[in-house]
């Protein structure tokens, strides 16, 4: 049995259990969202059984006390990652027992607010009573909804997960994204019908662009009906590398080709069938897969900036919204198509609410214990941070994601990521913070550089327009700083780097104005609103303040 057909023997086998496996957890999931209290009440007992007994804990005397889903009482103080760095080393020392009594199997990657990896622990516990069971409900929301997704070994492409060989190690343990399930931990680990499909399988060093490739030398000419991502700019992603590769993936689909270890077997019929549709302008998505009905990604906050260029690569194909989440933990799941908000996860975590108007940077740096809201007291249309216990030791744990409730969903709130705490728009996950880029301006070494204002911008590759006061610099767009500025940026935010290398963001476009220019138009401002209460802020949705229009 060749390759091929081993891959789609994998998958009819597969396909049964799965979508079992999925249905169930869906199925579970809505009967715990009909008693939103008690599954938090549930949830909460849960961490602290396998917490409670860990370093930790012991070593700072942690107590809490609670009722019905709400705490009570407790001594554990609201914590960002940067409380948990120290403990965190400990834990990698160890490989569990520190943050909690479930061993750590493997280390999260994610990039951290001041542009340093963070590394959370994945915990057998946190992998099996969490983790897996999320990606299994919305994995049945989507069969519910799209049952066409099991339709064939082709139907779903799947660049929401990918498989990638391990580089990096903390203490012998693997340290990679959340996002990449090989090795697999286990058999209750996640297990699509597809994971051993050729665009789907591991090949070593792979760049996002020969990923991407492959993914579409693989499907040309297949029936797919469903394509998933997390980000809305992988799907552009996708459809750049289609229109970058024409006569390419013409040329190895009539010959063949090898992606990795694995050999695109050749097909001239289907290679003189698309000649002719990849020779069209403004070719989209749905002309090379006819069939493909269904897309997923987040929708919600900046994400929705990307809807008018997933219309036009993917014409009539409707959205399946995708979960709320960050490799700290999952915060919302889907249970219907709503692009705007979906019921609180209250089954993934324990989650406490503080109205948005708090300083938490104040809170955690004094150590205050806050007054915390539960999900049931959250009003409509108001913000508040978001404070979660993890069941991998990471609890009252503060990332700095403001959620906006949208109403109530079978007495559980429904809510959105709105936007980060002191943060701009994250086009592509990047969270570039004021700190980050108040650093990279720093290094350009500009003479006399005073205010600046940067501000995101929406193209068909999305960047970011920064204008600085420059002193005596001539007024104007300036590529050299523009390429500094980019450059240094990359160096200290590893997120925003990878999206530069991968081409989901274009480079900084610096704008130098005179002297003062930011500061007067402030005060022009105060003046014409007749208010004092506007505030120097870098991060802007526009440049109109300067009278700047970006295309």
């Amino acid at each position: 049995m060749g390759k091929m057909d081993s891959w789609i023997g994998h998958w009819q086998r597969r396909v049964p259990t799965f979508k079992a496996e999925c249905a169930q957890a869906q199925a579970s999931y809505l009967e715990r969202l009909d008693k939103p209290l008690r599954t938090q009440e549930h949830v909460l007992e849960d961490i602290i059984h396998v917490c409670h007994k860990s370093l930790f804990w012991k070593e700072n005397g942690f107590r809490v006390s609670h009722c019905n889903g709400r705490i009570t009482h407790t001594n554990i103080p609201v914590m960002t990652y940067e409380d948990f760095r120290e403990i965190l080393v400990r834990e990698g020392q160890q490989k569990g027992g520190i943050l909690s009594c479930s061993p750590v199997v493997r280390w999260l990657k994610t990039s951290g607010t001041t542009g340093q990896s963070k590394r959370i622990p994945y915990t057998l516990h946190w992998i099996r009573q969490y983790r897996v069971p999320a990606i299994q409900t919305m994995w049945g929301f989507f069969g519910h909804d799209y049952p066409a997704l099991h339709a064939n070994p082709w139907a779903t492409l799947d660049t929401q997960t990918v498989r990638d060989p391990s580089t990096e190690y903390v203490e012998g343990l693997p340290y990679q994204a959340i996002s990449n399930r090989h090795p697999q931990v286990g058999s209750g680990d996640w297990n699509p019908p597809w994971y051993e499909a050729p665009w789907f399988t591991p090949t070593a060093d792979a760049s996002h662009e020969q990923k991407m490739y492959a993914r579409l030398l693989w499907t040309l000419g297949e029936d797919v009906r469903l394509l998933t991502s997390i980000n809305p700019s992988t799907l552009l992603s996708l459809h750049h590398c289609l229109l970058e590769n024409r006569e390419r993936l013409l040329r190895d689909l009539h010959d063949g080709a090898w992606t990795g270890a694995n050999l695109r077997a050749a097909d001239p019929v289907a290679a003189r069938r698309f000649e002719a549709v990849l020779s069209r302008d403004g070719v989209a998505l749905t002309d090379v897969w006819p069939g493909l009905e269904r897309f997923s990604c987040w929708t919600a906050a900046s994400a929705k900036l990307y809807k008018p260029q997933l219309e036009r690569i993917l014409g009539p194909a409707t959205v399946l919204p995708f979960m709320s989440c960050g490799t700290e933990g999952v915060v919302t799941l889907p249970v219907d198509d709503d692009q705007d908000s979906q019921p609180l996860a209250v089954d993934q975590a324990f989650f406490e609410f503080i109205p948005v108007s708090v300083d938490m940077d104040a809170l955690v740096r004094d150590r205050l214990q806050p007054e915390t809201v539960a999900l049931d007291q959250l009003k409509e249309g108001d913000e508040y941070h978001l404070v979660m216990w993890q069941g991998n030791g990471m609890v009252r744990m503060y990332t700095g994601d403001i959620y906006r409730v949208h109403g109530y969903y079978r007495g559980v709130p429904r809510i959105s990521f709105s936007r980060r705490n002191g943060v701009m728009h994250s086009f592509t996950g990047e969270k570039i913070t004021e700190t980050q880029l108040h650093e990279a301006v720093q290094l350009c070494g500009i003479p006399n550089a005073g205010l600046y204002l940067c501000a995101p911008v929406w193209h068909e590759t999305p960047y970011y327009a920064v204008a600085i006061e420059a002193g005596d610099a001539p007024s104007g767009e300036s590529e050299t700083l523009s390429q500094l500025l980019d450059g240094h940026l990359q160096t200290i935010n590893i997120e925003y780097e990878s999206k530069r290398s991968s081409k989901r963001l274009g480079q900084i476009k610096v704008i130098t104005v005179p002297g003062n220019a930011i500061s007067q138009a402030i005060e022009q401002e105060k003046a014409a609103r007749k208010t004092l209460q506007i505030k120097y802020k870098p991060f802007q949705p526009d440049l109109s303040l300067l009278g700047i229009q970006q295309p």
